[in-house]
């Protein structure tokens, strides 16, 4: 995600370690990467590989490029790759990846937004990279790229399992409707030949043409898509930002939608989602209306098995990164919370047992820096979260990170 790459041997870290866990959840090391590190997967060998923007210092609205690099688990980096269109014209267009996923055969998706500076709106991009770091294929909505039909479009997330790749994306508005939000999964070949599109939707009682959007994707080894997402629970005519719920979809491999449900968790406008497969069972997290997060582990048809809240206090405002689940089947979750001591924010990693039960906590705080904590993903029983150092007066990214955490 940072571009000026370095790896850090002793961080300064403030921890808030459970009792419990003190001597073993900690993070091992820091790697910095480019300006913003935006999400994290572990491919085969443990090849670590981090997604974001670039290069440090930039805009979090123009000028940047994404980024993809990989690292070994112990946080040398491998090498890294950048992109955006056109760059004989390096003021024209901003790329920014925002999610990856590794194939069983080693091949890295990574997906992210285009956007031109002379126009609202922009499109998505997805690009295929060897382990070695060859571009092997790339696609997109390019024509959105230029502002031009179908229009301004988003992307969410990535995930790949045996020939299917699957993108989780969104038309959105623009001019008075920015708030539009009508999601939708598109299936593409390993060689990225576009497949099938279907629309992401909630349970059937609520109007198709109420607003969504699916964050999180995961597949199953049968095939089976989860989708995890947002949906509206009141009506918006794309100026106002309705409030909305968890919603989790069920596709088989060929894109036929086979259920929609409502887990029962009230969210806001576009609140971060992420999910995680485990064996018989969804990991997921939410942002919750009226602050902090909501997790939780449901039955593979939606149903609760148990849920924890947890960052709503004024004090915390904890914002939802990601969730991942390690080999033992404990829940890791991270983002960013209220830095108490200068009211800035923070990184968090939380580790739950396979009954819900709190087995570790830690705060990782790189004062005067603000930092967002975006993404977890884990290899074996260790975790690596991603996150992301900003300068809210200048809205611009400074540095992306990347921490090992060993539990």
């Amino acid at each position: 995600m940072r571009r000026a790459l370095s790896v850090v041997a002793a961080v300064a870290l403030v921890l808030v370690v459970a009792p419990s866990a003190q001597a073993a959840f900690a993070p091992a090391w820091r790697t910095d990467l480019g300006a913003a590190a935006n999400d994290v997967a572990v491919g085969p060998g443990g090849a670590i590989y981090a997604v974001g923007y670039a290069p440090p210092g930039s805009p979090a609205y123009a000028k940047g490029r994404a980024i993809v690099s990989r690292l070994t688990p112990s946080g040398d980096v491998v090498w890294t790759r950048t992109w955006k269109p056109h760059p004989e014209r390096p003021k024209a267009f901003m790329a920014t990846a925002v999610a990856v996923a590794v194939g069983d055969n080693g091949a890295v998706y990574v997906v992210g937004n285009v956007q031109r500076f002379n126009c609202e709106g922009g499109g998505w991009f997805i690009r295929s990279y060897s382990p070695h770091g060859k571009l092997l294929h790339a696609g997109g909505i390019q024509s959105a790229w230029y502002c031009n039909p179908p229009g301004p479009q988003i992307v969410r997330d990535v995930a790949v399992n045996g020939d299917t790749v699957v993108v989780a994306a969104a038309r959105t508005g623009c001019c008075g409707t920015s708030a539009l939000l009508d999601g939708y999964l598109r299936a593409f070949s390993p060689k990225l030949h576009p497949r099938w599109t279907t629309n992401f939707e909630p349970p059937g009682s609520t109007p198709r043409r109420w607003f969504d959007v699916a964050d999180s994707l995961g597949i199953t080894g049968n095939g089976a898509i989860y989708a995890a997402g947002w949906s509206a629970t009141k009506r918006s005519n794309g100026e106002t930002t309705p409030p909305g719920a968890l919603t989790i979809e069920l596709f088989g491999k060929g894109g036929n939608a086979k259920w929609s449900r409502r887990p029962g968790v009230p969210m806001p406008y576009d609140g971060a989602v992420s999910m995680a497969l485990g064996p018989s069972r969804l990991l997921v997290g939410a942002d919750m209306k009226g602050g902090g997060i909501w997790i939780g582990r449901l039955s593979t048809a939606a149903s609760p098995v148990w849920h924890r809240t947890w960052g709503g206090d004024k004090s915390i405002r904890a914002k939802l990164g990601g969730v991942a689940v390690d080999s033992l089947g404990r829940l890791w979750l991270s983002g960013s919370r209220v830095d108490g001591s200068d009211h800035g924010r923070n990184v968090f990693v939380r580790r739950y047992g396979a009954t819900g039960a709190l087995h570790g906590s830690l705060t990782i705080d790189l004062a005067p820096r603000w930092v967002e904590g975006t993404a977890i993903a884990t290899l074996g029983s260790t975790g690596f979260a991603t996150g992301r150092a900003y300068s809210p007066a200048h809205s611009a990214y400074l540095r992306g990170h990347v921490w090992r955490v060993n539990g």
